[in-house]
């Protein structure tokens, strides 16, 4: 596998989630409730992102919160090249 591969696909899942509509608000909504065991804890963070000046209101606050941290991660590892 190539280094880039990673990167592409971080990319990728930054694009889908920053889309918007109902796919990619379903999907981030699985992600954080399919783990029956920290559900309470995920719906505490994602109720808290909702009320931060992060959310913009345009996606669902599941889909905006992760499309939020993939680009915090992105920032990340090109501010470590």
């Amino acid at each position: 596998m190539k280094t880039t591969e990673p990167l592409k696909v971080l990319d990728m899942l930054i694009s889908f989630f920053e889309t918007g509509n109902k796919v990619t608000d379903s999907a981030a909504k699985a992600i954080f409730m399919e783990d029956g065991e920290y559900d309470e804890y995920w719906q505490g963070v994602v109720d808290e992102f909702r009320q931060s000046v992060d959310w913009t209101g345009v996606r669902a606050p599941e889909s905006e919160f992760l499309s939020f941290c993939l680009r915090n991660l992105r920032d990340k590892i090109d501010n470590q090249g």
